[in-house]
């Protein structure tokens, strides 16, 4: 499915008291993003979503959700991450079909939805983003990816050397994917196993599985991975954030991921597990913990990396 050709409009901003008075939080000014169309060879394209935030360093954060199908600018706290990330330019890079709705996604998705597919969108992405913004050759991204949206950031830090900066929330990532269902779902009843051993062997084309925005498809390319062989020679910083009480995704992948990562040359490894936190990490709750929510620890930390 071509989207919808959107009006490409340079990223603007109307600050109430002018942009002279000196730099100002996001929340204090009108955003408009700007979109840009990348087209894949078989005539579908993503859709780029960029934020000029008019201050910060000359990188990109760049934004990944999870399997959902809703797109960053109707996600909830994607604002925060406008207002709170150091670099002048925020990105999303959202899913083929991508909107309000999380579990509706467009008429082609399914066609474009395999793993593989999805870290060579954000490639994509990053490459013409460096010609669009003129960022630096190398390590210009910061990423931060929540729950699967992890394993594409993973593929793609490992498959480049643009991403300097990587923040995992929710993502497990320390063993494949299949093993973490296994270890989630074992409890479960409903035949789990048997499930996981049939999609890995005979994905059925034009069928969902947990979910309606999860087809098959998707599932047979994504259970094999792990972030810990994608990573394989990325050097830089990686924040892993994750919920004690996580129950879609193992607390002990997790674990398993920062020590891994801890042992290897130029790799920075700062791990945060939050007591009393699920999956969410108390983004979308209205109360936070003390010491804020996932997205807050990720945003300080991000801020407190040196520019690369």
């Amino acid at each position: 499915m071509k989207h919808t050709k959107r009006l490409t409009l340079a990223a603007t901003m109307v600050l109430a008291g002018g942009f002279l008075h000196g730099p100002a939080a996001a929340s204090d000014l009108f955003l408009v993003p700007r979109h840009i169309e990348i087209a894949r060879g078989d005539g579908t394209t993503i859709d780029v979503v960029i934020w000029d935030r008019g201050q910060g360093t000359n990188a990109a954060t760049l934004v990944l959700g999870g399997s959902d199908c809703k797109s960053a600018e109707h996600r909830q706290w994607t604002p925060r991450v406008v207002e709170g990330a150091p670099t002048r330019w925020v990105v999303a890079v959202d899913k083929e079909g991508a909107g309000a709705d999380a579990n509706v996604c467009g008429p082609t998705y399914e066609q474009t939805s395999v793993e593989s597919q999805r870290a060579l969108d954000v490639i994509r992405a990053m490459t013409r983003l460096k010609r669009e913004l003129d960022l630096p050759a190398t390590g210009a991204f910061r990423i931060i990816a929540t729950s699967s949206g992890g394993m594409a950031a993973c593929g793609a830090a490992g498959a480049t050397t643009d991403v300097s900066t990587l923040a995992l929330l929710s993502t497990a990532g320390g063993a494949a994917f299949e093993a973490d269902m296994r270890q989630v779902t074992q409890d479960s009843g409903g035949g789990f196993a048997e499930q996981i051993n049939r999609v890995m062997a005979d994905p059925r084309i034009g069928q969902t599985w947990l979910g309606t925005a999860n087809p098959e498809i998707w599932w047979w390319s994504a259970l094999p991975l792990d972030c810990t062989g994608q990573l394989d020679g990325w050097q830089g910083s990686v924040l892993i954030v994750h919920g004690a009480e996580d129950k879609a995704s193992p607390v002990a992948s997790a674990r398993l991921l920062a020590e891994t990562l801890e042992g290897r040359p130029g790799v920075s490894v700062d791990y945060r597990e939050m007591a009393g936190a699920g999956h969410g990490l108390f983004i979308t709750a209205e109360a936070k913990p003390e010491g804020g929510d996932g997205l807050d620890i990720t945003l300080t930390w991000l801020t407190a990396r040196p520019a690369p």
